[in-house]
């Protein structure tokens, strides 16, 4: 073969490879959405419209094998199409009808992938369904056996080696799954009812071979069982109503261990249970596979007498989410603790008995307070003012308030069950900002305590002590505090109007000013009456003289003291004060200056000031 026979061929051979990369390209996009694939049928149909070449014919076979082989997992998203709808959209066309030559190929990968054309695949739509039932071609036969996958129904026998229920679940899971093809028109419905009432048939005639497990799942599954017989042809009535009453029963047991296990470690105490009981709760995390009958017939007794209790236990449940009933029934539960009886539970239902009548009369004293207490709010909302009574009222339940600052909407709402949230939740709301203001005038009771201490003192000696009189306010401001700590000590509640004059005596008491007065009290004296400290040009020398002194102690006392002095004389000793009250609030201000300030006033005081004045 001469050389440019073979620069012919291979150049013949690049050609045909670039046609068929191409072709293969344009018949991609093709595939891409089901508006081209039209186009893409058309041409499977009549390959002669663009071409006779083999070529052509054989990148169109490519096409439609690698579209009906690529699986969801391998394609991109532009190509996500389930293999049951591309069998849909391939048969329910008659173009592709003519495609003869292609057909085998459709088989092939039916054949193969047949699974995922079961009914019950869950990727089935309602529109596929439908054309399902239209489509009328010489190869839908054999493609629908593929389709349908219904269970065979046969007798159930306690003996085999699968599970009676099992089997059931299995075949109730089905029909779960082809929910669709019940509820569009089609050539399986009627086939599908049958299997359906077969299933239910099989489940309440069989109902004493059910275990615990199917028991669960047809209380699960309560509705749509229902919705599926609601397009079923068949009358369904009679077996609806029989497992409607088997899942019931199971439901009121489910109920009933529920309720005792949900009480058992708070409310309930292991003496005065029998082991019986004991057994058959915990025998229950373990018996899903266990015959419901068989179980119900074991614990038979356990379960009447559970059943004698099951009112109380209800109710113990619902009020358990209240503190204020823990509580109450903590208290009755330890005095009834030594009750010496072989009856079960007869120390529960003592308690109970004992702690219910506590529980009413309780709520009976709540509600006349809550209903007081909506008739002050109203009043208070139409006044401006602030109503006394209203203030008194808050104070003098304390009791109460106690209860609500547990958790003020829970506890009310089993209190309280009548009244609307919103009354609930504003007087809840009420409280506990008055609870608040409580707790905070509680917390700063020992620090108002100091500084009536300190103000006294320090009056006792200020060089216009025989100036500053002993005015009503600061009169008020002792009493209250008498009484206050008066019903400290006894756990009364402190009104908030008894305290509304004393405030800021806190921070003081935080950084130690209170403390170093009290404890420095003769060296202050010194700071107020000697006149090396308490003249100006006397206090300038005495500083200067310390300056110059040899101990390195006293030189570093110059700046303390003079900070301390000049604050001391600008804020209490030559300021004009006229009473007691003004007094305080002078001492209060010295606060301002930090506890750096604290620190010098201890300094200069753990010096020997009677000394140093006459260096």
């Amino acid at each position: 073969m001469s050389n440019n026979n073979k620069k012919k061929r291979i150049a013949n051979n690049e050609k045909t490879n670039e046609k068929q990369i191409l072709t293969s390209n344009i018949l991609q996009l093709l595939l891409k959405n089901k508006k081209n694939r039209v186009f893409w049928i058309e041409l499977l149909a009549d390959s002669s419209m663009i071409s006779n070449h083999s070529v052509f014919s054989k990148a169109l076979q490519s096409s439609l094998i690698k579209w009906l082989r690529n699986k969801e997992e391998e394609r991109d998203a532009s190509q996500d199409v389930p293999f049951h709808s591309k069998v849909i959209e391939l048969v329910s066309s008659d173009t592709f009808a003519k495609a003869r030559l292609y057909h085998p190929r459709l088989k092939e990968s039916v054949n193969e992938r047949h699974d995922e054309l079961s009914m019950n695949n869950k990727k089935w739509t309602l529109e596929e369904i439908g054309i399902c039932a239209t489509v009328n071609w010489e190869l839908w036969p054999q493609i629908f056996n593929n389709i349908n996958n219904i269970p065979k129904i046969g007798d159930l026998d306690e003996k085999k080696e699968e599970p009676v229920s099992d089997k059931l679940c299995s075949n109730l899971s089905y029909c779960f799954e082809c929910r669709l093809w019940f509820e569009r028109e089609n050539s399986m419905q009627m086939e599908l009812s049958t299997f359906f009432s077969k299933v239910l048939t099989q489940l309440v005639t069989n109902d004493s071979l059910l275990s615990i497990n199917i028991h669960k799942y047809l209380m699960q599954h309560q509705n749509e069982i229902k919705d599926i017989s609601s397009h079923c042809s068949m009358d369904l009535k009679s077996s609806l109503q029989k497992l409607e009453e088997i899942v019931n029963e199971y439901q009121q047991f489910f109920e009933l261990l529920r309720i005792f296990k949900s009480i058992h470690s708070d409310y309930l105490l292991e003496h005065d249970l029998p082991d019986r009981v004991k057994e058959f709760e915990q025998q229950s995390d373990s018996w899903e596979a266990q015959v419901f009958v068989n179980v119900k017939d074991n614990y038979k007794d356990e379960i009447q007498l559970l059943q004698s209790c099951e009112e109380k236990m209800k109710i113990i449940l619902e009020r358990s989410q209240s503190l204020m009933f823990q509580k109450m029934w903590k208290k009755c539960n330890t005095q009834c603790k030594s009750i010496m009886n072989q009856k079960p539970f007869s120390i529960f239902n003592k308690t109970f008995d004992n702690m219910n009548h506590t529980w009413e009369c309780f709520k009976q004293v709540c509600n006349h307070f809550f209903f007081f207490f909506i008739y002050l709010l109203e009043k208070k909302k139409k006044k401006k003012r602030k109503l006394s009574l209203f203030n008194l009222f808050c104070v003098s339940s304390g009791w109460m308030c106690r209860a609500f600052k547990m958790d003020h909407s829970n506890e009310m709402k089993h209190l309280f069950p009548e009244y609307k949230d919103e009354q609930r939740q504003e007087i809840a709301n009420d409280v506990e900002q008055k609870f608040k203001k409580e707790i905070d005038l509680k917390e700063q009771l020992q620090s108002w305590i100091e500084l009536r201490k300190v103000t006294e003192k320090i009056k006792e000696y200020h060089p216009c002590k025989d100036k500053i009189r002993e005015d009503e306010k600061w009169k008020e401001y002792v009493k209250a505090l008498a009484r206050m700590e008066e019903i400290t000590r006894t756990n009364e509640d402190i009104s908030i109007e008894q305290t509304s004059q004393c405030e800021g005596a806190k921070p003081c008491v935080d950084i130690g000013l209170f403390d170093v007065l009290n404890r420095c009290e003769d060296q202050l004296k010194i700071l107020v009456q000697n006149q090396n400290f308490n003249d100006e040009a006397h206090f300038e020398n005495t500083l200067n003289v310390l300056s110059k002194s040899k101990h390195q102690a006293i030189q570093d006392l110059v700046t303390s003291l003079r900070h301390v002095n000049s604050i001391m004389q600008e804020t209490l000793w030559k300021c004009p004060l006229e009473d007691t009250t003004s007094l305080a609030k002078a001492i209060l201000k010295l606060h301002s200056n930090d506890q750096e300030f604290v620190k010098m006033i201890s300094k200069c005081c753990d010096m020997d000031l009677n000394n140093i004045s006459i260096m």
